[in-house]
């Protein structure tokens, strides 16, 4: 269930960023920051999460990428 969410995320992202490379719609300031870094962390703990050593810090990459840390 988890990596349907958070594949779901990430696609809407990425959709978001193919969409604003389209278009003259910019985003600005920390906006930007956030809509790169978030399916960045969400994609690598995705990775993470199917090695059996990366369990914990693909746990914390998705909570990071959850809260909007960057």
């Amino acid at each position: 269930m988890q990596l349907v969410n958070w594949s779901l995320v990430a696609g809407c992202a990425l959709a978001l960023c193919i969409g604003l490379a389209v278009t003259t719609f910019t985003l600005e300031g920390l906006m930007t920051k956030e809509v790169v870094t978030a399916p960045a962390l969400a994609v690598a703990g995705l990775w993470l999460m199917r090695r059996g050593w990366g369990e914990r810090p693909a746990f914390t990459m998705l909570a990071f990428a959850q809260m909007g840390f960057s």
